[in-house]
């Protein structure tokens, strides 16, 4: 289905501009840039801006990603949250989510020519995997929009046309304006084919509300495609709409109209982090982790084929590992819950650690 959402014209081009095709294996790159087309109605004339979200360099790896079953539209450095993501069949995605990055704003007014650019300490978010272009949507708007929000020029514009919160929550909140972003994960609308400066691509609205002081300030809705490259800096948003909840003439407009990739190098799929990768035999997987094999349960799947669960008790502060072994290679490893849930929904039998798949029993000396 081919639909162009209601209401949209999509600029054109700027003549510079360049689109790149959405590309799932691209990470995170030094040069990244999108390029949007900023409206805002006050009631009178409208303004345009010109705005670039730019990465203009990496920074250092911290260090290799742990258990990343693919590393697609990440940045390979530590994560400040060290929390490990699964997707809806129980796929181990990775356990790191977030880094910290520097992004270059730059906003230029088309009436008046003023010019700004800016460097924007944030946080680099995306999925390395998605089922659908609407999982997880609210991943990473929260950290674009106060980004955005950070440069002055920007939310000069927004002051201008969102319903500004009352004296006495000003007063009550010591003389503070403080923002939050509402998603509306559940009012999301269908998944649609939408064309677009990028090619025709699946988008949805995702429906949002700014409140200053937890009064309700600005109505805004976000289209929505995959968070992939070189749309990582916009984390997939093509267009943010919003209006004064009660002046529908006042608005405010953002539409991508360019999207470039930088200098990226294509993951390696079979690395799954920790120095480990697909493929290796169980005393490689063993040795590499630098602890001791234990149990091994073996699986039976769905079409006949069976997968050898081996249990490896390791140095702090990684504790218990699984590693799952197919024709004596492995093809995954993480804690065993999450390999438990990567089996079941690929049609291994469920409660994969149930005694009677036990093929090596825990050796007694382990309890000591």
């Amino acid at each position: 289905m081919q639909e162009q959402p209601r209401g949209i014209t999509w600029p054109a081009l700027p003549a510079d501009a360049a689109c790149d095709e959405l590309d799932e294996d691209a990470v995170w790159s030094a040069g990244d840039l999108v390029h949007y087309r900023i409206e805002a109605t006050t009631g009178q004339t409208p303004r345009t801006w010109s705005l670039e979200i730019s990465l203009p360099e990496l920074p250092e790896p911290l260090r290799e990603p742990q258990f990343a079953d693919t590393v697609s539209g990440f940045l390979r450095v530590a994560n400040a949250h060290n929390q490990v993501l699964t997707d809806s069949s129980g796929r181990s995605l990775t356990r790191y989510s977030r880094a910290p990055v520097v992004l270059r704003v730059r906003l230029t007014c088309d009436q008046s020519g003023e010019a700004i650019a800016t460097d924007v300490a944030t946080v680099a978010e995306a999925h390395v995997w998605q089922e659908t272009v609407d999982t997880r949507p609210e991943f990473g708007i929260h950290f674009l929009f106060h980004s955005l929000l950070r440069v002055d020029r920007l939310l000069g514009e927004l002051v201008a046309i969102v319903r500004p919160p009352s004296a006495w929550s000003v007063i009550g909140n010591g003389m503070r304006v403080g923002v939050r972003l509402e998603l509306h994960a559940d009012l999301r609308s269908p998944v649609v084919e939408v064309a677009t400066p990028l090619g025709l691509v699946p988008a949805f609205w995702l429906p949002g509300t700014l409140y200053a002081n937890e009064q309700r300030a600005l109505d805004c809705r976000f289209l929505i495609t995959w968070r992939r490259s070189p749309l990582l800096p916009s984390l997939g948003v093509l267009r943010i709409e919003g209006h004064h909840p009660d002046d529908d003439g006042k608005r405010v407009l953002a539409t991508v109209v360019a999207a470039r990739r930088g200098r990226y190098a294509a993951p390696d799929r079979d690395d799954l982090g920790m120095g480990l990768r697909k493929g290796i035999t169980e005393a490689e997987f063993v040795a590499a982790l630098g602890g001791r094999r234990d149990t091994v349960y073996r699986v039976p799947g769905a079409d006949g084929a069976t997968v050898d669960l081996v249990f490896v008790d390791c140095p702090a502060p990684l504790g218990r590992l699984v590693g799952a072994f197919q024709s004596g290679r492995l093809s995954f490893c993480n804690s065993p819950g999450r390999v438990g849930r990567f089996l079941e929904r690929r049609g291994f039998a469920p409660g994969p650690y149930r005694s009677e798949f036990v093929v090596e029993p825990r050796s007694p000396d382990q309890d000591r």
